[in-house]
């Protein structure tokens, strides 16, 4: 298979890290591509280059440092974002995400594609879905919004309390309604 633009391509969303576009795979499924923005890890290395010195300097000239090491905040600060950074990584928890979460009829989480995912590049299905918060009245009228409620509060206390594994961004704008499922993006 191979990755190409279609006439209906288009930048479904924009973030400080990367920008997401629609696209299809040659056998014509829809897939959504997840790229890095183009110099951003080494801004991020003299960013947190400038962290780490301020850090070092406050846990050494203050009490606030002395008592917090904030060099060592700015350490943990550092594993996180770059991990950030690698997209295999980020296709592997949605892999992990999706099976911990398949029990759930209303729950799905997009599978990655492999094949087209790299440390820059993540491509995963395409949900052609509405952000939880631009459904319309009648939309949420139609829905069973108890059960859904449920079955989100159960997900995360399976996600937090039994799987140890949770997805840690759950603003509106990675939650989309489609065909009666919410998807965790």
């Amino acid at each position: 298979e191979k990755l190409s633009g279609t006439a209906e391509s288009a930048r479904l969303a924009a973030a400080s890290l990367g920008q997401v576009h629609r696209a299809a795979l040659r056998d014509g499924r829809a897939v959504a591509v997840k790229v890095q923005r183009p110099g951003i890890r080494e801004q991020i290395l003299e960013d947190l280059e400038v962290f780490e010195e301020v850090a070092r300097m406050l846990d050494k000239h203050t009490e606030a440092g002395s008592r917090f090491h904030f060099e060592k905040m700015v350490g943990e600060f550092r594993k996180s974002l770059l991990s950030e950074l690698d997209y295999r990584q980020e296709a592997q928890h949605l892999v992990t995400l999706g099976e911990n979460l398949e029990n759930f009829d209303w729950i799905l989480v997009p599978r990655p594609v492999e094949d087209y995912t790299t440390s820059r590049v993540l491509t995963m299905d395409f949900v052609p879905g509405t952000k939880v918060t631009a459904l319309s009245p009648l939309e949420r009228i139609e829905m069973d919004g108890s059960r859904l409620a449920d079955e989100l509060f159960c997900a995360y206390l399976k996600q937090i309390l039994s799987d140890g594994f949770f997805h840690a961004d759950p603003h509106p704008g990675n939650l989309l309604w489609w065909r009666e499922k919410i998807y965790f993006l």
